[in-house]
């Protein structure tokens, strides 16, 4: 394939960055490449892709779905790496700020051993209870203008009353100023919210959701800040026949923190 200019995504705050096969590749124009993980994490996530962005899959479910997701556009191999090529949603943001929120109490597959599902328990005890946690997170310092990055070593300290504040407050800080941005933060989640509980096709473990906002207000051209939110991460997308409960469950507590937020 044709020489490909890249850099790491700079907007990209989970994973372990300088390593090839977690770091995600901004490649310009609008785009990223994710390199597709090991084994079948890798093509499971590649194959759901694939199908929900079949345009001979033109379900209601599907099509509601793709508004949900980054845009998918195809698969490649880059420095013997196999990447997916996506839309970059932070794209054109001046001053991004971005929020990885990985959704569910369980976030093991089925078939995990036990140890595996021991240690995904213990790495922050309150999910069993709220249903997610944060990965990670990024926001713009006004005060010094400068980026600041908080990794999910982090976010493991939060307890479920100081997540409120210490997470979701100084993600959206000031909060009196962003009243905007988290309505429609809650306006998007209530139609993933909405889609969830009518789909019966698939089950998301260790899925994410990304918040993402741009604290950079143009005045000339803009009244409010751009604001987003995608569901990410793949690897572990199953198909069921049933109402995915445990998703659910993360997606509304979520939903309830964020009211919270609000009304302060």
């Amino acid at each position: 394939m044709d020489r490909i200019n890249s850099e790491p995504l700079r907007t990209q705050v989970a994973g372990r960055h300088g390593d090839k096969t977690n770091e995600v590749l901004d490649i310009g124009d609008g785009y990223i490449l994710k390199p597709a993980q090991s084994r079948e994490r890798g093509t499971r996530e590649i194959n759901f892709y694939q199908t929900v962005f079949n345009i001979e899959n033109e379900t209601e479910d599907l099509l509601t779905l793709r508004s949900f997701i980054p845009v998918f556009y195809d698969s490649l191999i880059k420095d013997d790496v196999t990447y997916m090529k996506l839309e970059n949603i932070t794209w054109k943001m001046k001053q991004a700020c971005v929020m990885d929120i990985k959704i569910g109490a369980i976030t093991w597959d089925p078939d995990a051993p036990a140890d595996k599902i021991e240690r995904e328990r213990k790495k922050f005890p309150p999910s069993q209870e709220i249903g997610f946690r944060l990965a990670g997170f990024m926001i713009f310092n006004e005060e010094t203008n400068s980026t600041e990055h908080y990794a999910q070593s982090y976010c493991l300290h939060f307890t479920k009353e100081s997540l409120l504040h210490q997470g979701f407050g100084k993600f959206f800080h000031p909060v009196t100023a962003k009243q905007d941005v988290i309505k429609i933060t809650l306006s998007k989640l209530y139609s993933i919210e909405k889609w969830f509980l009518n789909q019966k096709r698939f089950q998301f473990i260790s899925s994410s959701i990304l918040l993402v906002y741009d604290n950079h207000i143009d005045s000339e051209t803009e009244s409010s800040r751009k604001c987003d939110v995608r569901m990410i991460d793949f690897t572990h997308v199953h198909p069921t026949d049933s109402t995915d409960t445990n998703y659910v469950h993360g997606l509304q507590m979520l939903i309830k923190y964020l009211t919270q937020l609000v009304q302060l």
